[in-house]
């Protein structure tokens, strides 16, 4: 699935744009983060997408025909930050209410529709928990439960709104590695925000940066998150530093001082 956006603007106020003539291309099978500081349409420009928010011009469009949100097409699907949940819903029974579009609101899950949900629990590594109650498990636990929900979906783009917020650091590196794992091996499309440059130089395929008074840069991460990048769109001075630990190379930010 190729998701494009054209020409995107949004703005809460009049005449005090977010986000302005915002043009992008996700091919499929790719991930993209989107970064920058608070209060720059992160969540703003995810909204738009969703349709939970109308852009005031520019459109969405899907493998080239334009589309108004998510909420009818099945083949994306929307994954928010993990909350807490009060009912005593199991991880199978939160799962399989990814079955809704294909079943019906009112509609029992059937043996197929239950199959399903078990896969995409499984595929999320999470099979021992498919009958715990949702308000027993952890943070983590519970966003790869909201991640596994959206895949029972079958879904063709998945976006994610900041997937591992509040989760310590162990649950963080586990949340996105499955993420860029379910990217690989189902070549799903996938939407996510995040405040860490780390995790989108470790997953990422694409980057857009958004920054003060509607500038963004968009692209391949590693053309995208350069240090000049990062010290313009957050105001900071950093520096990238190349690491080879136990023979693994990888890219990491140090963070110098604020400008």
């Amino acid at each position: 699935m190729r998701l494009s956006v054209n020409n995107g603007c949004f703005s809460y106020i009049k005449n005090k744009p977010i986000l302005q003539n915002l043009s992008l291309t996700l091919q499929e099978g790719k991930l993209l983060c989107v970064l920058g500081e608070n209060g720059v349409g992160k969540t703003t420009f995810l909204n738009c997408l969703t349709g939970v928010l109308k852009w005031k011009s520019g459109y969405v469009s899907i493998n080239g025909k334009k589309i108004e949100g998510i909420s009818k097409e099945k083949d994306i699907a929307y994954v928010p930050q993990a909350h807490a949940v009060k009912f005593p819903y199991t991880a199978l029974d939160m799962v399989c209410m990814g079955r809704t579009k294909h079943m019906g609101f009112f509609a029992t899950p059937s043996k197929t529709d239950k199959e399903i949900a078990l896969q995409s629990i499984n595929n999320m590594g999470i099979t021992h928990l498919a009958a715990r109650q949702c308000s027993k498990m952890s943070g983590g636990q519970l966003q790869l439960v909201y991640i596994a929900r959206a895949l029972a979906g079958d879904p063709k783009l998945i976006i994610l709104d900041e997937p591992e917020a509040h989760l310590d650091f162990k649950n963080q590196e586990l949340i996105i590695q499955r993420i860029r794992k379910l990217v690989d091996d189902k070549k799903i499309s996938c939407i996510m925000n995040t405040h860490s440059p780390v995790h989108a130089l470790k997953v990422s395929d694409n980057t857009l940066l958004l920054g003060r008074n509607c500038i963004y840069d968009y692209g391949k991460t590693g053309d995208v998150l350069t240090e000049k990048n990062i010290n313009r769109f957050f105001n900071v001075k950093t520096k990238i530093v190349d690491l080879d630990p136990l023979g693994i190379k990888t890219k990491a930010f140090v963070l110098l001082s604020d400008k």
